[in-house]
């Protein structure tokens, strides 16, 4: 059993001597709701590796003024392990708290999925609502970051069309790295790897096998058909092609059958087949007595499918309760809810919806875009284009604000 040998109302570390000669030092990721579980903990007890886990308590990314202490206490572990390779392994937040730990530890392997590497607003912005306190503090530090101390071996694993590929390309600029390609997981790398099955044997490979990374590229992609991260995001990316949406629903059915997230996606893509009645009784059936399952992104996602294609309210009642209760849910969640809201014309509810992630941070362009299909919907089309250009200036990238906000610039340009 791991032993806590760091606590503070920010950070906390948990440290395993199992006198293996190779040391994991992980660093978690941002959650919501908030702590996320120690990174990699139960595949380093299966592996028999020693670690030591090091978690944020408040997602303020690891720019909390104890973080000295969690580098002590984590060199110390290093020290009483006997171990001859050390390791630094992190994941999304993770990484940049890697990346902190390593300009003040040596580790002979780097290891980063989704990295980010810096938080400079002109970059990175998707969750600068966090550490919008600390960011004097980055700034202070952000020199020192890069590159990692003592030249180690850096691998990082990606999805190369998702934004982290900016933060890849800095990195590169640093250090001499080695890439693992995850397409269409955009940021969920991790959820990729290990619904590919395949989680483990690239831990393996990149920990174990210093001299290379040969073949793991392709066994992901062998993975992919059936790979349930991969086909479900596959599935919606094709919601203009119905075709083959089919197809891809159809095999992710026969793939899983009792999946239970296979089947909320089902349920979506009945609700656009016009079945509604069957969408609703598949989504009722999935989700059953339990309250945990009602604020799930999959859940909400096919709630908001199924309203937005004219299913009635009345089914989805004890769902839309959970909903409105207090209970903790991710702002993906509250997203899929205000456009639930939306689609089902209770627009005052979903006003007061979006104040949930209206945080000054990219997320927020959602909440302006909500509001602009609002109004649009009510014919104010002045508003809706305000509310448009609000979007498109918090998160330019973002497809649907960009189409909008280049429909506004025309239509002012034909005034």
């Amino acid at each position: 059993m791991a032993t806590s040998i760091y606590a503070s109302p920010h950070n906390e570390v948990v440290f395993k001597n199992n006198y293996s000669s190779t040391l994991v030092v992980s660093v978690s990721e941002r959650k919501e709701p908030k702590p996320a579980d120690y990174l990699g903990q139960k595949l380093f007890e299966k592996e028999r590796l020693s670690y030591v886990c090091v978690r944020s308590l408040d997602n303020t990314w690891y720019l909390d003024q104890d973080i000295p202490n969690v580098v002590e206490t984590i060199k110390k572990a290093i020290r009483d392990s006997w171990a001859s390779k050390v390791v630094i392994f992190g994941f999304s937040m993770g990484s940049f708290g890697a990346l902190r730990i390593a300009a003040s530890i040596d580790f002979d392997l780097v290891f980063l999925c989704a990295p980010v590497v810096t938080l400079d607003k002109t970059i990175e912005s998707r969750w600068s609502s966090d550490y919008e306190q600390h960011y004097d503090a980055y700034l202070a530090l952000s020199g020192t970051l890069l590159p990692p101390r003592n030249n180690p071996r850096v691998v990082v694993v990606y999805d190369p069309e998702s934004h982290d590929a900016k933060h890849v390309e800095i990195l590169s600029s640093h250090a001499k790295i080695e890439e693992v390609l995850t397409p269409k997981a955009d940021h969920l790398v991790m959820t990729y790897l290990k619904s590919a099955g395949v989680l483990g044997d690239v831990f393996r490979k990149v920990v174990y096998e210093d001299d290379s990374l040969a073949g793991i590229n392709s066994m992901i992609r062998r993975s992919q058909k059936t790979n349930k991260a991969y086909l479900t995001s596959l599935f919606f990316k094709l919601r203009h092609r119905p075709r083959l949406q089919r197809k891809v629903a159809a095999h992710l059915l026969q793939q899983f059958p009792e999946d239970e997230d296979v089947r909320l996606t089902q349920a979506v893509h009945l609700a656009r087949s016009g079945s509604l009645a069957e969408a609703a009784d598949l989504i009722l059936r999935v989700t059953g007595p339990s309250p945990n399952k009602m604020v799930s992104v999959a859940v909400v996602r096919a709630v908001a499918f199924y309203a937005e294609n004219g299913g009635k309210p009345e089914p989805m009642a004890k769902i839309v309760a959970a909903l409105k209760s207090d209970r903790p849910r991710s702002r993906l969640v509250q997203l899929w809810f205000s456009r639930y809201l939306r689609y089902v014309k209770d627009y005052d509810a979903a006003f007061r919806s979006h104040e949930f992630y209206m945080k000054g941070d990219d997320f927020e362009a959602h909440a302006h875009m909500e509001r602009g299909y609002i109004f649009e919907r009510l014919d104010l089309p002045s508003l809706a284009e305000k509310e448009f250009v609000e979007a498109y200036h918090f998160a330019p990238n973002l497809p649907s604000a960009k189409e909008k906000y280049n429909m506004v610039l025309g239509r002012q340009a034909k005034a």
